[in-house]
């Protein structure tokens, strides 16, 4: 495999993604340490969406850069297990969203929980100053996708 010439730095990108994958596997573990099924990372970001007020399945899938199909079939496990329910969109009777039914209650208080603990024990490793900062930088609009035009020096090259 080639190498990509020059100077580049990726740790801000790999940062964020090392920073979600130790988050949800510290979720993953404590949710399967008080008795519930695992969730794979699809299903516990679904949840996310929902939880923060995204809960048309078509949004889901554009946000996560997955398939329809893959977020129907994920979600069709989860409404199985109790854990979300889709109904009507009561603005859009063509729609469908998703919620959380009584049912998925318990595992929520729960997931809340965890979550709330992983962000103590953050303040205690990161301190709390740079916990907030993190939390202040990362809440903040990123804005719409630049196009991010190639360097003067870069070489042209066939794509294909």
């Amino acid at each position: 495999m080639a190498s990509v010439e020059g100077p580049h730095r990726t740790d801000l990108m790999w940062g964020l993604i090392r920073a979600f994958g130790w988050m949800d596997r510290c979720l993953q573990e404590n949710l399967a340490a008080r008795g519930w099924q695992p969730l794979s990372r699809t299903e516990s970001s679904i949840m996310l969406f929902v939880d923060q007020g995204t809960t048309s399945p078509v949004d889901i899938a554009r946000a996560l850069g997955v398939s329809r199909q893959a977020i129907n079939q994920a979600t069709k496990s989860m409404i199985e297990r109790g854990l979300l329910v889709l109904e009507t969109d009561p603005s859009d009777g063509r729609r469908k969203v998703l919620g959380f039914p009584p049912s998925g209650e318990a595992i929520g208080r729960d997931a809340v929980e965890i979550i709330a603990g992983m962000e103590r024990e953050l303040a205690e490793r990161l301190g709390k100053t740079r916990l907030e900062a993190l939390r202040t930088t990362l809440a903040k609009s990123w804005g719409e996708v630049p196009e991010i035009q190639p360097s003067r020096t870069r070489r042209t090259t066939s794509r294909r």
